[in-house]
């Protein structure tokens, strides 16, 4: 069977048994008359199909032209459109920022993860303390299924929407910028162990440069201690006191996102006007695969989770490796003691 006979008749049975479900349906023997589940045969029908507003598939088709684009590229394209139309009218700046973030994020996201919906929790206005507003992107632990990229990359099309709207950057304080650095040491340490965690210099470029206030909702139980207490101004001008609580989202976008992906990032951006020029303060030279040596001890095991399978140790004679020995490279073991693995 050819591949485009075996698609084909894939589709074909699919058809078949989803209207042997809806006439099931139909008989009201079931809690639903409907089949709750719609397909969606491409990416324009999944993004819909979460976002959960008619009308969204053909807009994607029609910025995409029914071609194939790069995601990041056809997110940014939405962003703008839903920023523009005035089929959007009918909602407020804010609403529009916050609908175009999702949207653009369920498209970098092939439209199969609820963090658009469930990572993203809402987008609210500020002001700084020199009166100009600003926005802030409320996370939660379900954007670490985004993956870095998309995370990071959701941060950016929030600037690119608020610049749309002439709203201003995020300018923290020096309390502030401090707690969002007491806040990651205290989710890696105490809560959950990131993936990357950069220095606490990068931390404050990252908060102190970023035009978005990367923020989310208090998800831990563990408070800040020493930079708690902090208030913000809301646009309308009253205070607001911010939690206590560390906020899990913010350790995952700031760390997991920004930071480790800031090299990739900075690059997508680019063709899109933004000024994250600062990334290339946190950026890392690529260290050369003949400049990496042999570690003495077992040092990559201190964070082990207890109870999984060591397969080898460093400097082991039989110990297992992939890949073979290249000229001017770290010694590894030989092929014949890998055999007795």
């Amino acid at each position: 069977m050819e591949i485009e006979e075996y698609f084909s008749t894939l589709s074909s049975e699919f058809d078949k048994a989803y209207t042997v479900a809806k006439s099931a349906r139909a008989k009201g023997l079931d809690p639903k008359e409907t089949v709750e589940i719609t397909p969606a045969p491409d990416l324009p029908s999944r993004v819909e199909g979460l976002i959960n507003i008619e009308g969204l598939a053909d807009m994607i088709r029609d910025l995409s032209n029914n071609q194939t684009v790069k995601h990041t590229k056809l997110a940014f394209r939405v962003v703008e459109e839903i920023c523009k139309n005035s089929a959007f009218d009918n909602l407020d700046r804010i609403r529009r920022i916050e609908l175009a973030v999702r949207v653009g994020s369920a498209i970098l996201t092939e439209g199969v993860l609820v963090a658009p919906t469930e990572g993203i929790t809402g987008i609210k206005r500020w002001k700084n303390p020199d009166g100009t507003d600003y926005i802030s992107v409320l996370y939660a632990g379900p954007i670490r299924g985004a993956g870095g990229t998309a995370a990071a990359l959701s941060v950016a099309l929030a600037d690119y929407a608020r610049r749309i709207f002439s709203i201003g950057q995020y300018k923290p304080g020096l309390e502030e910028i401090e707690r969002y650095v007491e806040e990651v040491e205290l989710y890696h340490s105490r809560c959950a162990r990131l993936q990357y965690k950069p220095s606490d210099d990068d931390l404050r470029a990252i908060v102190s440069n970023c035009p978005v206030c990367v923020d989310g909702v208090p998800s831990e139980t563990i408070e800040v201690g020493v930079h708690a207490n902090l208030k913000r101004t809301a646009y309308d001008g009253k205070e607001v006191s911010m939690s206590n609580r560390v906020r899990g989202g913010v350790p995952l976008v700031l760390c997991e996102g920004i930071a480790q992906k800031a090299k990739k990032l900075l690059k997508e951006v680019k063709p899109f006007g933004l000024e994250w020029e600062w990334l290339n303060s946190i950026i890392k030279v690529d260290i050369k695969k003949s400049d990496l040596k042999p570690k003495d001890g077992p040092g990559f095991l201190d964070e082990l989770v207890a109870g999984r399978p060591i397969l080898a140790y460093p400097n082991h004679v039989g110990g297992f490796r992939l890949g073979m020995e290249e000229a001017g490279s770290v010694a590894l073991p030989q092929r014949d003691s890998a055999r007795r693995l």
